[in-house]
């Protein structure tokens, strides 16, 4: 439960060659300051994009020696910035052990419902899927909407709405949209925060689908997860998805509310379709995010700051 400032004079008391910690939007507890006045290498992981306040003393710090970049979308932004040369790319990474259990799982009949999975805060646009639930619904009665996460996922717990899933303004919205049609909106289940009892859900849902106008996101690793388990995503085309799922490959990506709701019925309609695509999400998981590739990347950063190479 130690911040980040203990975290680094823990480091340094062990001598460690490499401190590596979450870098934030903005400097957390004059962290840069301390690892140059401790003269301690250290390495941020960017799970949010730095502002440019931030950057400008990332670039100027001797000791910060590199901004790990969580997307390949997230390095793109930042390779013209003030932390330009600091920047390395590594994507997040899956469990090896998800992605091997996948191959038993891409069953197109025993798959029979629809995924949403993310925190239920305006940012990750539940809203957006919550208006078009209705038509998604018309078109494949059958399936029922499977909601995971809360605005608890980051900590917002207070003020909640009467299900207690969202701060209350927020969930009165969903709310209100999905009952626009109350035929649909009894298909929709809200299962909260899960454990690993989320991926039986997943395992058993023919579409996948988390923040589908892709705000705030750096990779999605909800994307990831569901690629893993051979779970096709059908999202946005903004931001990291467009590099963390590949298009008509691992998923279908929409650049509208139209094709959104059409991508999702198609995908769910075609037994064919969905086999390539449970294919190619598997292998989109297994060659760009499998821990044994990551890994691999993370000791080469270390390797080259030990060896004071630039990276």
């Amino acid at each position: 439960n130690k911040g980040v400032k203990e975290a680094a004079l823990i480091a340094k008391k062990l001598n460690s060659d490499i401190f590596v910690f979450r870098s934030r939007i903005n400097e957390e507890d004059s962290i840069l300051r301390i690892i140059d006045e401790l003269e301690l290498n250290s390495i941020g992981r960017a799970a949010l994009t730095p502002s440019y306040e931030h950057q400008l003393k990332m670039s100027s710090s001797k000791y910060f020696k590199a901004l790990i970049c969580v997307g390949e979308n997230q390095y793109l932004q930042l390779i013209d910035s003030p932390i330009k040369k600091k920047i390395s790319h590594i994507n997040n990474g899956i469990s090896d052990y998800l992605i091997d259990q996948a191959s038993l799982l891409n069953n197109f009949e025993y798959r029979k419902d629809i995924v949403f999975m993310g925190s239920l805060v305006p940012q990750k646009n539940f809203h957006y899927l919550a208006k078009v639930w209705k038509l998604i619904s018309y078109e494949i009665p059958e399936a029922k909407l499977h909601v995971i996460g809360s605005s608890n996922t980051y900590g917002i717990n207070s003020n909640l709405g009467k299900k207690g899933l969202a701060e209350k303004n927020y969930e009165d919205k969903f709310i209100s949209l999905l009952n626009s049609d109350p035929i649909s909106a009894k298909k929709v289940l809200f299962h909260g925060n899960l454990g690993l009892s989320k991926y039986d859900i997943l395992a058993k849902s023919r579409v996948g689908i988390v923040n589908p106008l892709g705000t705030t996101e750096t990779c999605c690793v909800s994307a990831v997860e569901m690629q893993a388990l051979g779970l096709p995503v059908c999202t946005g085309n903004y931001e990291s998805l467009k590099t963390s799922v590949l298009d008509k490959t691992s998923g279908l990506l929409s650049n509208n509310e139209k094709e959104f709701v059409q991508n999702i019925i198609k995908v769910y309609k075609n037994k064919i379709l969905f086999n390539d695509l449970s294919i190619g999400a598997r292998t989109n998981a297994k060659f760009n995010f499998s821990f044994d590739k990551v890994v691999i990347e993370w000791y080469e950063i270390f390797y080259k700051i030990n060896m004071n190479i630039e990276i």
